[in-house]
């Protein structure tokens, strides 16, 4: 069942598992959250295999691999301290208190959920990790 909101937003919901993306529509776009604000929207399918924001990519390395070749060559990201209270968020991005790439600019501003590069790709993060 789609949501009034996904309709209106046009991001589809995708769930991530044992195994791994779940979603119809691979090509969908999809986004994801850290404490209720944006952190990315993009295509499914990207936001799986190259993900723009650290906290994706954290979360994606937690998700178990059937292929024993995928579990070797994939570095699992455990992130560090406690989960920063929704009631009292963090300054800044709301992810940098575990961000490994945190810098002042992470703990002093906001980013922006906007536009990185000419193929669309939004990311809220001071630092992308895809060049776009």
């Amino acid at each position: 069942m789609t949501s009034r909101g996904e309709r209106q937003s046009g991001i589809d919901k995708v769930s991530l598992g044992g195994q791994g993306l779940v979603t119809k529509k691979p090509k969908a776009r999809a986004g994801t959250t850290c404490l209720v604000d944006s952190a990315e929207v993009d295509a499914a399918e990207a936001v799986v295999h190259a993900p723009m924001h650290p906290y994706n990519e954290a979360l994606l390395s937690s998700v178990p691999s059937p292929a024993v070749s995928r579990r070797a060559n994939r570095e699992r990201i455990v992130l560090q301290g406690d989960v920063p209270s929704p009631v009292s968020p963090p300054s800044g991005c709301r992810f940098h208190p575990r961000c490994r790439y945190s810098t002042d600019l992470c703990v002093a501003e906001e980013p922006l959920l906007i536009q990185h590069g000419p193929s669309g790709r939004t990311a809220a993060c001071h630092y992308p990790l895809v060049d776009t």
